[in-house]
Order: structure tokens, then C-alpha cells, then sequence
């Protein structure tokens, strides 16, 4: 129940201090500090991949096309922030967050490695032939920046299990500092959100709760389909793989190639899928 309080708490203290936003660049390298240590007691390998990863993988794929195409006809907006918050991969966090809950770190950092380069190399195609988005979309803008926050942890922690053992067993004596990061992109991502909204009186009204609505729903969907594609080994480890997102590459799209109504999807979901973990982690902690 601690941790789970202590995630709540950052989800506060970061919405009423907005200053968090000033500091949104040290996101995405507490992240791989993170990942580092998610991966160092990992040996990735073939096995650890079944038919549930590209599962995830196709609904990560084909559910914003779906809903895209449905709702479009009625809210160009709506139809975007659909699309924007359900394409993007399983967050690169997504394995700390397996550890908080105590399921299989493993499967679900398969899910991550498999869905972020193929989601990246599709992104934008997707923007430049399906949502018909004028103007150069850059691959290696997209593609680099994305790859490198997973790929950069996960190959030095193979190199470091590797090393001799004392020295592996000194790196990951600091696994302790994962906890302390995460809390810290927690209050961090949720001041830019707060910042954000409080900056775009414009937006505040009806359609502000229609976005909450929307996005709020979504989240809720895919973590209960990804429980029910994992419901016959782990459903807890692929509700994460699917509801937990990364919600920085929706806002970098949103922000680059629609508009700032657009960016309020990943930043609603930011706030949405901690408190959903959040309580994930509460049930764990009570037993």
C-alpha cells in the first residue's frame, strides 16, 4: 500500500506545483536509468516471446485505425486523440512498473522491444497514407530518438550481466533508485499536464470533458483487453502491456503534426494510466 500511496501522492503534488513542467527533459533519462535496471535480471531471448506479444502487438495497431475510422465523421479532434493515444507502444516504463507489481518483468519487456521499433517504422506511413498529414514526416526524427530510450538500457544491461560478478552485484545494489525516478517522472509529467491545461483556457469546457471522457474510456479498454488476452497465463502482465503507454511519443506527435487540443489525449492518459497503476499496485500490496 505504500508505494501505491506514494504514486497517488506524486500524482497530486505534480498537478497542483506545475513547475515540473520546466524539468520534462530529465523524463527520458530517468527512464533509462530505469530500464537499466529493469533489464539487468533479464536474459532476452527467444523463448520468452508467444502468440499473446503479437496479440498486443496487432490490437496496438489495428483498435486507433478502428476508431479512427469511426469516429471521424463526427469529431475530427476526437477521431485524432483516439488514434494518438491508442497507436503508440507499450511505455518504455512498462517493466518498472512490472516489478512494483511483482509479475513477469520479462514478457513484458518482450512486449516493449517488439512494439516500439515495429510502431515507430509504422507511425509515419500511418500519418502520411491513412491520416493523410501534409508536410514531411520524418523517420529519423521518430525512429532514433524512440529506439535509442530502449534499446541504449537494455544492451548495457546485457554487457554488464556479462561482467564479473562483484561488480554486477555493486551496479545492482543501486536498483533502489528506480522507485525514487519513477516518483519523480510521476510529479514531473503530471506538472506538464497541469501546466498545459492551465495555459489553454481556450480548450476548458465541454469539449475539455469530452476529451477526459474519451481518453478515460480507452484507458479502462485497453487494460481490460489486454487482461483478457493474458487471462489463460498472466492477464496482469498484458493488461500492462497494452494499457500502460507511451504517452511521450502521442504528445511529440500531437504537438509536431495536429494541434495543441490534440496533445490533451497522451496528457489526460498520463495522468489516468499512473492512477490505474496506482491502484494495480495497492491490490498487490493488500494481498
Amino acid at each position: 500500500m505504500k508505494k501505491a500511496l506514494f504514486i497517488f501522492a506524486a500524482i497530486i503534488l505534480g498537478s497542483i506545483f506545475n513547475d515540473g513542467h520546466a524539468y520534462t527533459y530529465l523524463i527520458r533519462y530517468n527512464l533509462m536509468a530505469m530500464l537499466f535496471f529493469a533489464f539487468l535480471g533479464i536474459q532476452i531471448n527467444w523463448q520468452l516471446f508467444n502468440a499473446n506479444h503479437f496479440k498486443i502487438l496487432a490490437i496496438n495497431i489495428g483498435l486507433p485505425l478502428i476508431l479512427y475510422t469511426i469516429i471521424q465523421p463526427f469529431s475530427a479532434n476526437l477521431a485524432l486523440i483516439a488514434f494518438t493515444v491508442s497507436i503508440v507502444p507499450t511505455a518504455a516504463a512498462a517493466p518498472v512498473i512490472a516489478q512494483l507489481l511483482q509479475t513477469n518483468v520479462g514478457e513484458v519487456t518482450v512486449s516493449v522491444i517488439l512494439s516500439t521499433p515495429i510502431i515507430a517504422l509504422l507511425l509515419p506511413f500511418l500519418l502520411t497514407y491513412f491520416l493523410k498529414i501534409e508536410g514531411n514526416v520524418s523517420l529519423s526524427n521518430l525512429v532514433y530518438p524512440v529506439l535509442s530510450l530502449v534499446f541504449l538500457p537494455l544492451i548495457a544491461s546485457q554487457i554488464i550481466q556479462k561482467a564479473p560478478l562483484k561488480l554486477k552485484q555493486t551496479i545492482a545494489s543501486f536498483e533502489f533508485i528506480s522507485f525514487p525516478l519513477f516518483l519523480t517522472n510521476i510529479v514531473i509529467a503530471c506538472g506538464n499536464a497541469s501546466f498545459f491545461v492551465q495555459n489553454n483556457q481556450a480548450i476548458i469546457g465541454p469539449e475539455l470533458m469530452g476529451i477526459l471522457l474519451l481518453v478515460s474510456c480507452l484507458c479502462v479498454v485497453q487494460f481490460k483487453i489486454g487482461a483478457l488476452i493474458g487471462k489463460k497465463s498472466n492477464p496482469l502482465t498484458y493488461s500492462l502491456a497494452l494499457g500502460r503507454k507511451n504517452t511521450m511519443i502521442g504528445l511529440w506527435m500531437a504537438l509536431t503534426y495536429f494541434n495543441p487540443v490534440i496533445a490533451l489525449g497522451p496528457i489526460f492518459y498520463i495522468v489516468l494510466h499512473n492512477m490505474y497503476n496506482s491502484y494495480q499496485i495497492w491490490q498487490v500490496e493488500k494481498g
